[in-house]
């Protein structure tokens, strides 16, 4: 929920002192996490947003919105998050929303700029292990254009 965002960075400074030592994350990729325990906030909005269609997490009000964000403000997540669209068949649904036709002006764009400047759209895998854990259908996550 968008009020809940602020208490989600905060995470774990907000965490119950009852929860113990992290036991029950021991055996996910979480445990690389350590002290700094960053989550990777936006990529798992925008993939929780492609798997479910609509958006989760992120104060936008249609999918195709999420997809704009994605394109926008996180170029290192794009390929993952396209590979995202095509396991959960999204790709209909942003040309039901792209009234406008900016979204395909959009997609033109990044795929001239993907040839041109390819390193501009290397995925960032300092958070792949997270990525392929929550979601392993989308395995094997692109890493290159």
């Amino acid at each position: 929920m968008y009020d809940q965002e602020d208490a989600l960075v905060a995470f774990p400074a907000d965490t119950p002192k009852h929860w113990g030592d992290w036991g029950m994350l021991v055996d996910t990729p979480l445990r690389f996490y350590g002290e700094e325990f960053r989550l990777p906030v936006a990529i798992l909005n925008a993939m929780y947003s492609a798997k479910l269609g609509k958006p989760i997490g992120l104060n936008r009000k249609h999918f195709i919105e999420v997809a704009h964000y994605v394109a926008a403000s996180h170029p290192r997540y794009l390929l993952w998050f396209r590979r995202a669209l095509q396991v959960y068949g999204r790709a209909g649904l942003l040309k039901e929303q792209d009234r406008s036709g900016n979204w395909a002006k959009r997609v033109r764009s990044y795929l001239f700029e993907m040839k041109e400047d390819p390193e501009k759209f290397a995925s960032d895998q300092s958070h792949q292990l997270l990525v392929e854990f929550l979601f392993p259908e989308l395995v094997p996550l692109p890493v290159w254009p």
